[in-house]
């Protein structure tokens, strides 16, 4: 996923400016790998090539169609964060777009502590999720390992239960 071990990775799109310009000071955003799409098309193809932890999507500068982009994203990478940035006159699209899986949505201009916090918590999430599924398995291990057709199926489960 990235280069350093447990290092997340935001992806910040579709910007028309820079990160800076909405987000103000990144220096909260040290230990994180970021990445800029400039589009939404430039942001699908991220996607496709890595997996990415955070999304920050900032509708302004989407076509209005491509609001279902939450949905099209949350589909294909179920465990990835999305966080709405918009404007106070866009919050019904913010709306839609949690109804569409996103998790937050932050009203411009942004303060670079909120978007800090708001990974934290998102981060504590995510971290709490992989443990239930490495205990899950391990249960399901304890239960099934007795019986050779069992381990063969849980097997089986295990390594397609990353997928969708």
């Amino acid at each position: 996923m990235s280069d350093a071990p447990n290092k997340k990775t935001i992806l910040f799109a579709p910007l028309g400016q820079t990160p800076n310009s909405i987000i103000g000071d990144s220096s909260d955003l040290q230990g994180f790998q970021t990445i800029n799409a400039v589009s939404v098309n430039n942001a699908l193809s991220i996607l496709e090539k890595q997996a990415v932890d955070f999304i920050f999507l900032d509708i302004e500068s989407m076509p209005r169609q491509e609001i279902d982009f939450v949905n099209y994203i949350k589909s294909n990478s179920p465990h990835t964060e999305i966080i709405i940035l918009c404007t106070i006159n866009e919050l019904e699209d913010a709306t839609r777009a949690l109804h569409n899986g996103a998790s937050f949505y932050l009203v411009k201009p942004i303060k670079s502590g909120d978007i800090k916090t708001i990974i934290n918590k998102l981060s504590v999430k995510a971290d709490r999720r992989e443990e239930f599924i490495i205990l899950e398995q391990r249960i399901l291990s304890d239960l099934m390992a007795q019986s050779p057709a069992m381990q063969k199926i849980l097997k089986l489960a295990i390594k397609i239960a990353p997928t969708s």
